[in-house]
């Protein structure tokens, strides 16, 4: 059990009894002198309960006693509960009791909840007189030698920290490894590293650090890290090598299966394999894995981590082995500095210096011990508390135990009780898998463990500092080199051992035996592995009668637990006062009733599931906080009673797109903080929400989607009464017209609607589609104070015909403007009307304008040096904008899509700056601009950093592939006679190349063979493409083949037999090609070596994930954005991946 548990226990057990609530059921009942009792007796045993926790070890009977304490405070809990949940339930209206009570007797629930309250205040009185037998220390509060939250040090700095994981001391050994790993001139396919170090040294992070090297990186076509520890089973070694490397759990399950996967996934491909934290040494389990993984390219690399420096002999004769010792003592200091001082500056006072030092030989220069430690001083600020800790604290568990737990858990220690509890309930996590923050923080806030102090921060911001306190503390981390701890982050091994713990047996890992880890003092318990037989669970779990927690850890892609609506009842009714119940991706189908059984329920997810509608018994549980219901696609409605869920604080429907209304009263539910999406009911019989009941839910934050707005068409003035203006904390507004047809009347209502949405101020992202108006409202003109928008999305405006004065926007980054078919110019003003051009946009998309003419109105009137240019542009999407035909300046770009435009267009592609347009450009997409012949000499020449070309529908583009001098003497060339007139092999980086409707297009240029980098190849609907040239076997990285209704081309060369990087070829629409590349074929003995091949296939059968290039495929829309889709998430894989 963790310490500090039972001290909030008890201090929510006198709010409770304090609370309005409480009193008026007592007089009611006529127990109100046993309430008053049970008060005393717990404020009583408040006082002593956190000395009885720190004496603990050292006497059983006291221990025993904090045992009873805790059992029957926990059930005072319960009872409580259950009777603030009635007072809610009698505080309706008589006609509600009536519909949602019929079958429930209030009498013998009175009689009943009497009993209770007798026998808890009859057992804590015995409890209570019993604290006098160990001559405890009354402490008021928790000001305790380790402090409470409301004075340690985060306050208002709680964002501002780095928590950088900086690999330090550590050059010499990241040196060596990193000439290891880049070392090309080996013997074998694979080469071992094994990084060895007692636990905290730093393994870990030193290959974490080599592992997201851009200079490692780029020497392999594929990296992978999984986190071994002590179940070394070759099986499940290689599910979490699949998993890794996909991002989805296998889908085949026996070893020959598995083996057959991997075995594709790594043939001829160089990939680096971290192996973190491996314990197990059998020879004949490392010889099976051994070999599996020999069907790497020459130059993979195996690096793994552990303990000690024994290694199988298998492996050890391949193997450099590297060996961390303790930090040298100004390595650590400069590490200790970094923690435990501001800033890392060492402090005036050279006391405190010498005794850091002091402290510091303690530590044994482990980078792990000497953070935890250096944060734990930081808090204590005097010269005294410094001594105070190395004489006592730390002299103590020198002496005694000497290990880095014992000093670790000094750093828990020193937390306030609330962490402590948090900290606790971090063991229910997987080691290295992420943590959700807002999850956890919600979870934690179900559990009680949340106290706000003083009414004037939110439960949530009172989580976040918490969480952001652990974060600070090093209790958690962030695997990524960013150090940002806004998102995800892990908890160490060594830490979730802590945790573990301290936990002690109320929190159980769940596994395939679960009855041999339950017992009645099991709380919190979470599945990890798949569950054979589900209705043997819940009888497996009922000595655990008081269980709060319910967790499957399920995926959306790994959906391995599935639970029936007979499992989900028996559950329901045997665990009655869970409060957390997490069932997401379980293939639920339908909930039954009996959910209402779990009246202490505050924490309930069900996304992911199948399930068309929630039982109207949802809505007793009235003590609920959050319902995840996203990504629910059948879902069609929720219970038409979701007003009672009055306590709710959090609503996700984000992706239940088959939602059809909300349900009536939604303006009840006072305590919303999230409301992901609100649709309007485009049936006006029904009795659904009208918006007028967002207007007092002014809690709302994050994000919030509007759906329906066309409803509104004869109310419009409804919409300002939505009063979104004053809710401070949205930062993501959404607003959707579905129905995109209208007459007169629409877009005069359109206007006023949208007028009536103003936003406040501290908005961040806003996005409109499907608005009928011609122009938009006055909060986003120029006198605007939307001064913290990032991201606009017109989408779908087919009458808007002027934009607002958007330029000045300070910190608008994105700027999206699609399918505005009525627009001709985005600013109707002079060009130099403005002091401010979009100072802080980066990404720009105008895409299916076609009326669109020029940015400003007035733009011929100026000349084009006095222009205003867009001084931070990187990304420029232009598409189906036939009329525009210039754009302003900007400098060099990154990204470039031109689809559907003019040639003038292409020509004002310029930077604003001395340096090349495309110096830094990574990306280049050109479709459908006939009468292009030539790329400028300048865009041509500077190409060096592209990694992604997509040309199609350009038919005179062929001049391009020339040298601007031979042009005009070369125009009637075929492809077939480019050879040594192409200019591209400087494009030593492209990544990606995709051909496509190009009618000339005979065979690949000579000069594609220079380009050594390439891994995907497309080559689509070419009529006369006839041939593959014998040198593409010389294209050693190429991965992914395709070739699309190509029906000129019979044969595949004899070179394509030398591709052996190559994974996926697809061919489709070759007839006479597919033929031969069938089983059998003359052509099949030239591709049997490509693990996946298919004919007959439709050529968009492609990946949902450009990321996931060796899971399986499943099929999208042929519809055009399905395929821009498809090609951006492509190209976002090819540029942000390292390597």
């Amino acid at each position: 059990m963790a310490e500090g548990v039972l001290f909030n226990l008890a201090a929510d057990i006198i709010k409770k009894l304090s609370s309005l609530a409480s009193q008026q059921l007592g007089m009611l009942w006529g127990v109100k002198d046993e309430l008053t009792e049970l008060k005393s007796s717990v404020s009583a045993i408040k006082a002593v309960v956190l000395d009885a926790e720190e004496r603990q070890t050292k006497s059983h009977f006291l221990k025993d006693w904090l045992e009873k304490l805790k059992e029957a405070l926990y059930d005072a809990e319960d009872v409580l509960d259950e009777i603030s949940g009635e007072a809610v339930r009698r505080g309706r209206k008589a006609k509600q009791v009536r519909i949602f009570f019929s079958r429930y007797n209030p009498i013998a629930f009175d009689y009943k909840m009497t009993r209770q309250i007798k026998n808890v205040r009859e057992r804590l009185g015995v409890i209570a007189a019993e604290r006098k037998n160990f001559h405890l220390t009354e402490i008021i509060g928790q000001k305790t030698q380790h402090g409470s939250f409301d004075q340690i040090h985060m306050g208002a700095e709680t964002h501002s920290f780095s928590n950088n994981e900086e690999v330090i001391g550590r050059d010499d050994h990241k040196r060596v490894i990193k000439d290891l790993l880049q070392d090309m001139n080996v013997k074998d396919n694979i080469s071992f590293i094994a990084i060895v170090g007692m636990s905290g040294i730093g393994k870990t992070t030193l290959a974490r650090s080599l592992f997201n090297d851009s200079q490692v990186s780029q020497c392999f076509d594929l990296k992978i890290w999984v986190w071994v520890s002590q179940n070394f089973e070759v099986k499940i070694v290689v599910e979490k090598i699949i998993e890794s490397a996909t991002n989805s759990r296998p889908n085949v399950h026996g070893m020959e299966s598995l083996q057959t996967q991997l075995q594709k996934m790594l043939q001829g491909k160089k990939y680096l394999l971290v192996m973190d934290d491996i314990w197990n040494e059998s020879e004949q389990k490392w010889f099976e894995l051994k070999n599996l993984l020999m069907g790497g390219a020459r130059g993979s690399k195996i690096m793994i981590t552990k303990r000690d420096s024994t290694l199988a002999v298998e492996i050890s004769n391949m193997t450099s082995l590297i060996t961390l010792k303790g930090l040298s003592e100004s390595d650590s200091w400069s590490l200790f500095k970094k923690v435990a001082f501001m800033d890392g500056i060492e402090p005036e006072n050279p006391k405190l210096i010498q005794l850091g030092k002091e402290i510091l030989v303690k530590c044994g220069g482990v980078p792990l011990v000497i953070r935890h430690i250096g944060r734990l001083l930081y808090i204590e600020k005097s010269e005294e508390e410094w001594i105070s800790f190395k004489n006592n604290q730390l002299l103590e568990v020198i002496q005694r135990d000497h290990d880095m737990a014992s000093i670790l858990k000094l750093s828990y220690n020193h937390l306030p009780s609330n962490l402590k509890q948090c900290f606790a309930y971090s063991s229910l996590l997987l080691k290295y898998r992420l943590i959700h923050k807002d999850e956890l923080i919600r979870q934690w806030v179900a559990q009680g463990f949340v106290q706000s102090l003083n009414g004037c921060k939110s439960m949530e911001d009172t989580g976040n500092d918490y969480f952001m306190e652990l974060c600070w503390r090093f209790f958690y981390e962030n695997f990524n080199d960013e150090h940002n701890f806004e998102d995800d982050v892990y908890i160490h091994d060594v830490m979730h051992d802590l945790a573990r713990m301290v936990a002690g047996n109320e929190y159980v890992g769940g596994n395939q035996n679960h009855d041999h880890v339950v017992g009645e003092s099991t709380r919190h318990i979470l599945f990890d592995r798949e569950i054979g037989i589900w209705e043997h669970v819940p009888s497996k779990l009922r000595k655990a009668k008081g269980l709060r927690t319910f967790i499957l850890s399920n995926d959306i892609l790994d959906r391995k637990n599935q639970m029936n609506e007979v499992v989900l009842d028996e559950l329901f009714c045997r665990f009655s006062r869970l409060r957390v119940l997490d069932l997401k991706y379980s293939n639920i189908k339908r909930v039954p009733d009996s959910i209402k059984r779990l009246t202490h329920l505050r924490y309930l997810d069900l996304s992911g599931n199948y399930m068309k509608s929630l039982p109207n018994s949802v809505t007793a549980l009235v003590n609920l906080q959050t319902l995840n219901l996203k990504q629910c696609y059948a879902l069609k409605k929720l219970p038409r009673g979701t007003r009672n869920l009055v306590n709710l604080r959090h609503l996700n429907i984000s992706d239940s797109t088959h939602l059809t209304h909300m349900p009536e009263g939604m303006g009840k539910l006072t305590c919303l903080q999230t409301l992901s999406s609100f649709v309007l009911d485009s049936h006006s019989h029904r009795l659904g929400s009208k918006l007028i009941e967002l207007n007092g839910l002014n809690d709302l934050r994050g994000s919030l989607e509007i759906i329906g707005l066309e409803n509104l068409k004869f109310t419009p003035s409804e919409a300002s009464l939505a009063n979104l203006k004053e809710k401070k904390g949205l930062r993501h507004l959404t607003l959707i017209w579905k129905n995109l047809s209208g007459d007169e009347h629409r877009f005069q209502a359109d206007e006023e609607i949208l007028a009536g949405l103003e936003p406040n101020p501290a908005i961040e992202s806003f996005r409109i589609s499907g608005y009928f108006g011609v122009k938009l409202p006055n909060w986003l003109s120029l006198s605007s104070p939307l001064m913290k928008l990032t991201r606009i999305m017109i989408v779908n405006c087919k009458r808007l015909q002027n934009l607002p004065q958007i330029q000045h926007l300070p910190a608008l980054k994105s700027l999206y403007l699609v399918n505005l078919t009525s627009l001709k110019f985005i600013d109707n003003t002079d060009p130099y009307s403005s002091a401010l051009f979009f100072p802080s946009l980066e990404s720009l998309c105008l895409m299916d304008m076609p009326n669109l003419e020029a940015w400003w109105e007035r733009e011929s009137m100026v000349e084009e040096e006095f222009l205003p240019t867009f001084p931070c542009l990187t990304i420029l999407s232009i598409s189906n904008c036939p009329k525009l035909a210039t754009m302003p300046g900007h400098p060099p770009l990154t990204d470039i899509t031109l689809d559907g435009v003019g040639l003038q267009m292409m020509s004002s592609i310029r930077s604003s700056s001395n340096t090349s347009p495309s110096s830094s450009l990574k990306s280049l997409e050109l479709k459908g601009i006939e009468d292009l012949k030539n790329l400028s000499h300048k865009l041509r020449q500077n190409l060096n950093s592209l990694k992604f070309l997509y040309i199609t529908e350009c038919e005179s583009l062929v001049n391009s592939l020339f040298d601007e001098t031979r042009s005009s003497s070369t125009s009637t060339r075929n492809y077939t006679e480019l050879g040594d007139a192409m200019q591209w092999k400087f494009l030593h980086n492209l990544k990606f190349l995709r051909l496509e409707n190009l009618p000339k297009l005979v065979s690949l240029p000579i000069e594609v063979q220079h380009w050594t980098a390439l891994k995907f190849l497309i080559i689509s609907k070419c009529p006369n493409f006839r041939s593959l040239p014998e040198w593409i076997g010389g294209m050693v990285s190429l991965q992914e083949l395709e070739i699309l209704e190509c029906p000129k081309l019979k044969s595949l060369p004899e070179g394509i037999r030398e591709l052996k990087a190559l994974n996926h070829l697809r061919i489709a629409g070759c007839r006479e090609l597919e033929e031969r590349c069938r089983e059998g074929g003359e052509d099949w003995p030239k591709i049997a070596h490509v693990p996946h091949f298919w004919r007959f296939l439709s050529y968009y059968k492609r990946y949902e994930n450009a990321a996931d290039f060796n899971t399986q495929q499943p099929s999208l829309s042929s519809g055009s954005k399905a395929k821009r889709g498809i090609w951006r998430k492509m190209k976002v894989y090819l540029i942000t991946k390292k390597g």
